[in-house]
């Protein structure tokens, strides 16, 4: 069954035309959903790929045509399984507003917001040794929303998204939210093979011009299906798409996200934004959330609107630390990277852990031996997962015991001559079934020059950074 896609046409260079509804043309000219196209999808990758400035608002656009691509194939590859047009549209609107609630350069603030509200702590300048940490008590921390809990808050009291659903005579918040909720199906919007990673990693290639994302995006979709427990799946025909994906994934966040520039200019945004924060200039705390909606100001709360705070605080640093991270970002002086460690080993290994303890000592010594301010060091740490379901066990198949949400996020084939599906990553013809035992260890040191450095500097840190 097909939707009336009556509403606007937008020209898109991954898919050409994307037609959209009615209810959802009206959706994306929402001033909250029109923000998104100033909330860049790489951060600050554009510094080092210049070409790769894409926008939230294009990506989710490509979701949801992506989203609903998904649905007629299972239609077509089931003999009786049927969308009705609410339940379609649902999914297509459930894809377009996955990025709602994204904070300017996505998740670096999310991860400085997290940091300055979770770890409980307010920071100053303590001489030449780093920081004081002051402790607040713990009634006294304010919470935060992540990305997700954000986009749950726009949807469900955005003014404007209200008006429109409740002028709606076919469609209700409710039923899209159940888009999220469907045991089976919601992974079509959020899993390890979803209509997101299918958009953004061709995109990605597309407009970086690293090619690690351009998989067989259209054959993965072609043979999407539904197991006998209604689960989405896909044909045992994909698996070697759907491996490619994985692996091609792996690869994109290493040439790009995990680029030793684009980390290094990401570490010093979010400690940016922590000062912002320290100082009182954002505010974004659970409640200062809720104030932003209710007000219109999120609407207004993009990439420019920070980059126009972070101006303001660089013109008055608050200490000299503060004023060399701002302006890595806002003249592209990125923090260089005086060591660098990295391997792919059993889960188990705890070489990682070791190495970083020696690092910390490394580090301790070099601050006393150079005068160095502390504040100035990082050690960087790869946050890549293969799986969204976490760690894999060792051994068969038999003896695994995936929980439901685990199994929820995994991507599932069909066994051969059956309708039965399998997680892809337990098939041992797979590269991502030998993949999931491993990890992904690395261990950068990132140190931020100071004007009164020597030239000598970084070669310097180099040579004491080689025993460890």
């Amino acid at each position: 069954m097909a939707l009336m896609l009556t509403g606007k046409t937008i020209t898109d260079p991954l898919y050409g035309n994307i037609n959209l509804t009615e209810i959802e043309s009206k959706l994306v000219s929402t001033r909250v959903f029109q923000r998104l196209h100033n909330v860049r999808q790489l951060g600050l990758g554009h510094l080092v790929f210049p070409s790769a400035g894409y926008s939230r608002f294009s990506h989710s656009v490509g979701a949801c045509h992506n989203a609903d691509r998904i649905l007629t194939a299972i239609e077509a590859n089931h003999p009786t399984k049927r969308f009705s047009d609410t339940e379609r549209q649902s999914f297509r609107i459930a894809a377009l507003f996955h990025d709602l609630g994204h904070y300017p350069f996505s998740h670096t603030t999310e991860h400085a917001i997290k940091r300055f509200f979770r770890e409980g702590i307010y920071s100053t300048q303590d001489d030449n040794q780093g920081k004081l940490d002051i402790e607040i008590e713990p009634a006294e921390v304010p919470t935060y929303l992540d990305h997700e809990d954000t986009g749950q808050l726009i949807f469900l009291e955005d003014p404007e998204i209200s008006e429109i659903f409740e002028k709606s005579i076919s469609l209700s918040k409710i039923e899209v939210t159940s888009a999220f909720l469907d045991e089976n199906l919601s992974t079509i919007i959020s899993s390890d093979l979803d209509c997101d990673r299918l958009d953004y990693l061709k995109r990605t290639a597309l407009h970086s011009g690293a090619p690690y994302g351009a998989v067989d995006v259209d054959f993965i979709i072609s043979k999407s299906t539904v197991d006998e427990e209604g689960r989405f799946c896909f044909d045992r025909k994909a698996v070697r798409a759907a491996d490619h994906l994985l692996v091609s994934r792996f690869y994109d966040f290493m040439q790009i996200p995990y680029h030793k520039t684009v980390a290094a200019l990401e570490w010093s945004l979010e400690e940016a934004v922590i000062s912002l924060l320290r100082s009182g200039m954002l505010k974004l705390s659970d409640a200062d959330m809720k104030a932003m909606l209710a007000n219109g100001q999120w609407a207004d709360f993009d990439d420019g609107e920070m980059v126009g705070l972070m101006r303001q605080a660089f013109e008055d640093p608050s200490d000299a630390v503060a004023g060399d991270h701002l302006s890595a970002v806002l003249q592209r002086r990125p923090a260089k990277m005086v060591y660098n460690w990295e391997c792919l080993v059993d889960f188990g290994n705890k070489e990682q852990e070791t190495r970083e303890k020696l690092l910390n000592y490394k580090i301790d010594e070099i601050v006393q031996k150079f005068g160095i301010d502390r504040r100035r060091f990082t050690i960087w740490k790869a946050p890549f997962k293969l799986s969204k379901a976490g760690p894999i066990l060792q051994g068969s198949p038999d003896d695994r015991d995936y929980s439901d949400e685990e199994q929820q996020q995994l991507i599932h084939v069909l066994e051969k001559g059956c309708k039965r599906s399998v997680p892809l990553i337990d098939l041992q013809n797979a590269v991502s079934h030998h993949l999931a035992k491993l990890r992904y260890r690395v261990l950068r040191v990132y140190y931020l020059p100071s004007e009164n450095d020597p030239k000598s500097i970084k070669q310097e840190l180099r040579e004491a950074f080689e025993l460890v």
